[in-house]
């Protein structure tokens, strides 16, 4: 029987080995390569670009039917400035709380680093809806701060952004360190033989190398927070943005605002993300020498606190958020006949886990 098994093994290797040398070959032709071209360009354009877009223009007399009613086009400008401000306002956010944790976890040989490395993780994998309704109860709801002094805040602006930061910061960190660890430490080390601080030496040797991959997270922040409906409308309160106001023009059979806000997000998003993308990488640091500053920027004291403040800002404003339902509903679920029902067979649970399976 081994001999058996070792044969048919022997004989699956090469039937791979054949089959990829004529898949190579085959990629050598020139009609192959612009054939699997043409495909990609037109899966692309016919399935992700064009649809999203032909619905919308198809549309556009209803989009300009908005100028009659100045109430409901104010509205609607007030939605897309919030919808661009919000998006920029994270976006920043993101990037100047994400770089210093990136930084923790590429240039700190610690154990717990793997810990928080992992953790960063964690709010990607949680569906925003529930991310949502998560923020909710805590800032909102059920803080545990009260003991604190502090009842939550109402739902509107400052919520949005909350929720907004928990689930783009993760995606930021993530780039940025994949970022850091394709930068060779070799120019480092060369500016502080030269007598270079820590910190002098990262703004003019590592953040320039860094700079497309700040641009890159700038990018995918943005375009997070610009279109989050679902988990934006739970904590929104009366803050209106493109997408809740889209939601509720739906919600109440208006169509030309939802065209209107839906055409220029689109105009705007694809101006400003063609802006930083093009011009972001031309731009240059202009402040090329050393300054006393910086020795005392790069001190043990001032570096750990920066450290501490990263990795407090994620543990408050990233990690609790995501998790705060299940901490907060854990007694509910162990104390009492809910989580034995959850796996009864009943109409509630069996739409629950159909709604699972679907989502999966």
């Amino acid at each position: 029987m081994p001999a058996v098994a070792a044969g048919k093994t022997r004989q699956f290797r090469k039937t791979v080995r054949r089959l990829i040398t004529r898949l190579d070959k085959l990629s050598e032709r020139k009609t192959v390569a612009y054939s699997l071209y043409f495909a990609s360009i037109t899966f692309f354009l016919g399935i992700i670009l064009l649809p999203s877009l032909l619905g919308i223009l198809l549309k556009l007399d209803a989009a300009m039917s908005i100028v009659s009613d100045p109430e409901l086009l104010q509205r609607s400008v007030s939605a897309v400035l919030s919808s661009i401000i919000m998006a920029g306002l994270v976006s920043a956010l993101d990037v100047a709380a994400g770089l210093p944790l990136a930084w923790i976890i590429t240039r700190k040989k610690c154990w717990w680093m793997n810990i928080v490395d992992s953790l960063v993780d964690f709010p990607l994998i949680v569906p925003t809806v529930i991310l949502g309704y998560s923020t909710l109860i805590l800032w909102c709801e059920e803080t545990p701060f009260a003991a604190l002094g502090f009842q939550g805040f109402s739902p509107g602006f400052l919520t949005v952004l909350l929720l907004h930061f928990s689930f783009s910061y993760p995606v930021v960190v993530r780039v940025l360190v994949g970022k850091l660890m394709e930068i060779e430490a070799t120019y480092e080390v060369a500016a502080r033989t030269l007598g270079a601080c820590p910190f002098t030496t990262a703004r003019t040797i590592t953040i320039p190398m860094l700079k497309s991959g700040i641009i890159t997270s700038l990018i995918l922040s943005f375009a997070r927070s610009l279109s989050e409906t679902g988990a934006t409308i739970m904590v929104a309160g009366s803050f209106e943005n493109g997408p809740v106001l889209i939601k509720r023009s739906i919600d109440a059979g208006l169509v030309s605002p939802m065209v209107f806000v839906s055409l220029v997000l689109i105009v705007f998003s694809i101006l400003i993300l063609a802006g930083l993308k093009l011009l972001g990488l031309r731009v240059r640091i202009p402040f090329r020498r050393a300054y006393r500053v910086e020795a005392a920027l790069s001190s043990r004291p001032v570096t750990r606190v920066r450290d501490l403040s990263a990795l407090i800002i994620f543990l408050f404003l990233v990690l609790l958020p995501a998790s705060y339902m299940v901490l907060a509903r854990i007694q509910l679920m162990l104390f009492s006949s809910v989580l034995g029902e959850v796996f009864l067979p009943g109409a509630v649970w069996s739409s629950y886990w159909a709604s699972v399976w679907n989502s999966y």
